[in-house]
C-alpha cells in the first residue's frame, strides 16, 4: 500500500555561487542519496560572472536523474538565487541545502512524515554546524522554546534566531504566501522566518538533527565588513519589535548584537573595537555572558558525545 507521504514531490533548492564541483557534488550526493525516493533537485547556478565554474558545473550536472540546472542571466546573489529556484519547482513542499553542506540520509522522509502528522505550514529542525575535521562546532536546537503560539515564536525567534535554512521545509503554497525570500545579503532566513511568523503560518519545531553545515574560515575583511553591516541593519529591525518584549528580553538582544559585533569586529582585525565592546559586554551584562558561555559550551559537548556514538 502507497502512503500518502510518498506522493508528495518535495524540492530541494540549492543555490551554489563560485563553488569547486567536488563541494558541490557533495551536497548533491547527499539529496541523491535520499531513503525518500519523490524528490527533484534544484541547482541554482549564480556564476554569470564566473564563466570557468558555470562550465564545469554544465559538465559536472547538466544531465543529471532528479535534477534541474538553472543559470541566472546575471548575478543575483543568494536570496534572489532561491527564489528563482523555487519558482522554476514542482513541489509540494520545498526545502532547501546550501552548496557546501550535506543532508543526513533519512533528513526528507522524516520532516515530511512530520509535518503531515502534525498538519503544518512550515516545519525547522536541528542544525549540527561542523569545522572542516568534521568536530561539532556550534549546534542549534530550540527544546526550550514552550510553545508555538505566534506571540511566543516572535519573542523567541528576535531573541535567539530560529534559523537555518537547510533545517526549514514549507509547504508550497505557505512559502509563496510570505512571497519567499527577500532580497537582502545578511540575515535572508531570519527575515524569511520573521515573516513566517508575523503572518501567522502554522510552525512546528521537529526536534531531529539531519543536515550537517560546515564552518569555513570566516577571517576576510569582506565578509567581516558584511558581517558588521548586516548585524547593524539586523538590530535596528529587531529595535522596531521591542514594544513586544520585556526588559530582560529587550538586554538579551542588545547583548547578543553586542557579542556578535565583537567577533565582528575580531574577524575584521578592528581589535580596539573589538577589545573595546568586549569588555562593555561584559560589563553591563556579567550575568548572561557567563549564562551564554555556559550553556554554549555544555550544548557543543553534549551533542558532540551523542554524534560520536
Amino acid at each position: 500500500m502507497v502512503m500518502e507521504q510518498d506522493k508528495q514531490l518535495v524540492s530541494v533548492i540549492v543555490p551554489t555561487y563560485c563553488r569547486p564541483v567536488a563541494i558541490i557534488e557533495r551536497a548533491i550526493a547527499s539529496i541523491a542519496a535520499q531513503t525518500y525516493e519523490r524528490v527533484e533537485i534544484i541547482l541554482v547556478d549564480d556564476n554569470a560572472e564566473h564563466p570557468e565554474y558555470r562550465e564545469n558545473n554544465r559538465r559536472a550536472f547538466s544531465n543529471r536523474d532528479q535534477l534541474v540546472l538553472i543559470e541566472n542571466e546575471k548575478n543575483l546573489g543568494g536570496a534572489l538565487s532561491r527564489n528563482a529556484g523555487i519558482v522554476a519547482s514542482q513541489g509540494s513542499h520545498i526545502t532547501f541545502l546550501d552548496d557546501d553542506d550535506k543532508y543526513l540520509p533519512e533528513k526528507i522522509a522524516k520532516q515530511l512524515a512530520f509535518m503531515q502528522e502534525v498538519a503544518c505550514d512550515l516545519s525547522f529542525a536541528n542544525l549540527n554546524i561542523v569545522n572542516q575535521q568534521e568536530k561539532t562546532v556550534d549546534y542549534r536546537e530550540f527544546s526550550n522554546l514552550v510553545d508555538f503560539k505566534t506571540n511566543t515564536l516572535m519573542k523567541y525567534h528576535l531573541q535567539h534566531h530560529i534559523t537555518g535554512t537547510p533545517t526549514f521545509m514549507f509547504k508550497r503554497e505557505a512559502l509563496f504566501r510570505i512571497e519567499l525570500f527577500d532580497d537582502i545579503s545578511m540575515g535572508q532566513e531570519y527575515i524569511l522566518m520573521l515573516k513566517a511568523i508575523e503572518q501567522k503560518l502554522t510552525i512546528r519545531y521537529f526536534d531531529s538533527c539531519d543536515v550537517v553545515a560546515y564552518r569555513h574560515d570566516l577571517g576576510s575583511i569582506s565578509q567581516g565588513r558584511n558581517k558588521i553591516i548586516g548585524e547593524k541593519n539586523m538590530y535596528k529591525i529587531k529595535e522596531t519589535y521591542f514594544d513586544q518584549l520585556n526588559t530582560k528580553e529587550i538586554n538579551y538582544v542588545k547583548f547578543r548584537h553586542r557579542a556578535v559585533l565583537t567577533v565582528a569586529y575580531k574577524r575584521n582585525k578592528q581589535i580596539t573595537k573589538a577589545l573595546g565592546l568586549a569588555l562593555y559586554t561584559a560589563c553591563s551584562h556579567p550575568l548572561v555572558l557567563m549564562q551564554s558561555v555556559y550553556q554554549f559550551i555544555r550544548k557543543i559537548q553534549m551533542n558532540r558525545q551523542e554524534l560520536e556514538k
